[in-house]
């Protein structure tokens, strides 16, 4: 269910105006709670009853399957909440990059093997030809 959110979300980042806007997904209850954003689990009640009307609310995306149902998109002055079904999924803020996690596993990039150089073509030699005018022929062998 996570990763569709995300998969979706994405969809709807690149759909989006394009902007010079870094946005960054809130992996942290606590931290977005700390921070004074909604967290995953409020209604959509709650939301407006701390933030007021949202300054646009997006039509529902998706839908069409059990997996992947309808998600809402509203967008406030520095950040977006997503709904599903009427709750708070997600909040994405502009300007915050994530928590790297799992940086202990992280390894440097390999850089791929680098192609042997092409070999330039040698030009075909040219044959010479014997020029014939329209009535004569050729020279027999």
């Amino acid at each position: 269910m996570r990763k569709a959110c995300l998969i979706l979300i994405a969809a709807m980042l690149v759909s989006a105006p394009l902007g010079a806007e870094t946005l960054a997904v809130h992996k942290s209850k606590a931290k977005a709670q700390s921070m004074g954003y909604p967290t995953r689990g409020q209604t959509s009640k709650q939301v407006i009853a701390k933030f007021g009307e949202p300054k646009l609310k997006h039509a529902p995306v998706g839908g069409g399957a059990p997996k992947q149902p309808p998600i809402t998109r509203w967008d406030y002055e520095g950040f977006s909440v997503f709904f599903d079904a009427g709750h708070v999924i997600d909040t994405v803020v502009k300007d915050q990059p994530p928590e790297i996690s799992h940086k202990d596993e992280l390894q440097p990039v390999q850089p791929p093997p680098l192609a042997p150089a092409p070999v330039p073509a040698e030009p075909a030699p040219e044959v010479e030809e014997p020029i014939t005018a329209p009535n004569e022929l050729p020279p027999a062998s």
